[in-house]
C-alpha cells in the first residue's frame, strides 16, 4: 500500500470515528437535568462500597448477565474501587455523567449521590458487597424519572465471575477480613446471580450470607 493510500485510509477511519462520537454526543442530549440517586442496603451484615452512579445512552451497559465483566466492573466488584470504571465511562461519548457516593453504606442505611442526565439517557448503579470476593449489587439501564416522579429498582447480588469465591480473608477487603480484595485465581468468567456465602477461610455464612434482594435503588428529578 502506498503512503498516500495509507494516509487516506487513516483519515477515513478518523473521520468515521469522529462522526460516530458526534452522533453519540447528540444521542446523549443536553446533560443539564439533575437527579438524586439513593441506594439503600437491604442486608443485615454486608456493607456496600461507595456506590457509583452513571447516566448514559440506552445502548451502553455496565454489565450483562452471562457475559464477562469488563475491567472496570471487575475492579469494583473485587475491591470496591470505582476509579477504573469511572475512567472508562468518562472516556465514552455515550455517557452523560458519572459520580461515586462519598461513603460506604452499612446494613439498613442509605446514601444519595447527585448525577446529571437528560431525557435521552438512562441510569446505571454499581456497588460492591465488601465482605465477598467479587460480589456486587447493580442496576443497569434504569429509566430516569420526569419532574416530581421517581423510578425504583430492587436488585439482587451478582457475582462478577472475575475472582474465585474462596472466601479467604486474604482476598476479602471488607471489615470482616480486611484483605487485599484480589485473588490470583480466576472466577467463573461471566456475570451471574451470586450464590451467597457458604463458609471459607474467614467468612461465616451465619453472619455474612444474605437472601436476595440486597439493595433498593431509587432516582428522583430534583431540577
Amino acid at each position: 500500500m502506498s503512503k498516500e493510500i495509507e494516509r487516506a485510509v487513516i483519515a477515513a477511519c478518523l473521520l468515521s470515528a469522529g462522526t460516530a462520537a458526534h452522533a453519540l454526543g447528540n444521542a446523549v442530549g443536553h446533560c443539564n437535568k439533575a437527579y438524586e440517586v439513593t441506594i439503600t442496603n437491604m442486608t443485615y451484615a454486608q456493607v456496600l462500597s461507595p456506590p457509583l452512579a452513571a447516566t448514559h445512552v440506552p445502548s451502553r451497559h455496565l454489565y450483562a448477565v452471562g457475559e464477562p465483566a469488563g475491567e472496570g466492573l471487575a475492579v469494583l466488584a473485587e475491591g470496591g474501587d470505582t476509579s477504573v470504571l469511572t475512567g472508562e465511562l468518562e472516556d465514552d461519548p455515550g455517557v452523560c455523567d458519572v459520580q461515586t457516593a462519598a461513603d460506604v453504606v452499612p446494613p439498613g442505611a442509605s446514601i444519595s449521590v447527585i448525577v446529571r442526565g437528560s431525557d435521552r439517557t438512562v441510569l446505571s448503579v454499581a456497588t460492591m458487597l465488601v465482605n465477598t470476593n467479587d460480589g456486587f449489587a447493580a442496576a443497569d439501564g434504569m429509566p430516569l424519572p420526569r419532574p416530581r416522579g421517581e423510578t425504583l429498582r430492587i436488585v439482587p447480588a451478582y457475582d462478577a465471575g472475575s475472582e474465585e469465591n474462596d472466601e479467604s480473608c486474604l482476598h476479602v477487603p471488607g471489615p470482616a477480613c480486611g484483605g487485599e480484595g484480589v485473588s490470583v485465581a480466576d472466577g467463573e468468567g461471566f456475570v451471574h446471580v451470586h450464590r451467597g456465602v457458604h463458609g471459607g477461610d474467614g467468612l461465616d455464612p451465619a453472619i455474612h450470607d444474605w437472601r436476595n434482594p440486597v439493595a433498593r435503588i431509587s432516582a428522583r428529578r430534583i431540577r
